[in-house]
């Protein structure tokens, strides 16, 4: 909460490279969008390189870095934050798609989650995507009760 002195002086602005219709938030919100890179075709890419981060009710329990994928090939990723839930487990992949983008293929299950869920995510090489289910509680006694993966995939393996 802010001192009365300030009310009416608090603002927040904000802005997205991704989200056209942003100022609807707030008159101080804006859209920025990143002028596309030099395209480039990502159907002949035969391996990818991931880099995966595992989250379980906010605190990190999985990370990987670098893993190199090809086509039809999965990552394995697992983690608990206490004993009182199972642990959350799950697959990832990727593939191209047309566009220059690529397509994160998932699978959870485990932790919070009452049955598996099978997301698909899309993104460009190198942009970081987020699958986030759960809920976070505020108040007086904050929680954070999610499950978040987050992945980057780049072409090819060093």
């Amino acid at each position: 909460m802010h001192p009365a002195g300030q009310a009416g002086k608090v603002g927040w602005s904000c802005s997205s490279a991704d989200i056209p219709d942003v100022q609807a938030l707030a008159a101080s919100c804006a859209y920025r969008p990143v002028p596309p890179g030099p395209a480039r075709d990502l159907m002949a890419v035969e391996r990818f390189k991931l880099d995966v981060a595992l989250s379980i009710d906010g605190a990190p329990v999985d990370r990987a870095a670098g893993v190199c994928l090809g086509k039809g090939e999965v990552y394995r990723f697992g983690g608990t934050r206490d004993a009182s839930r199972p642990p959350v487990r799950g697959t990832v992949g990727v593939r191209p798609i047309q566009g220059g983008q690529v397509e994160i293929l998932s699978d959870l299950e485990g932790g919070i989650l009452r049955q598996p869920i099978h997301p698909k995510l899309h993104a460009f090489p190198g942009q970081t995507a987020t699958i986030q289910v759960g809920e976070k509680a505020g108040g007086g006694h904050p929680a954070d009760r999610t499950v978040k993966l987050d992945v980057t995939a780049t072409p090819g393996c060093a």
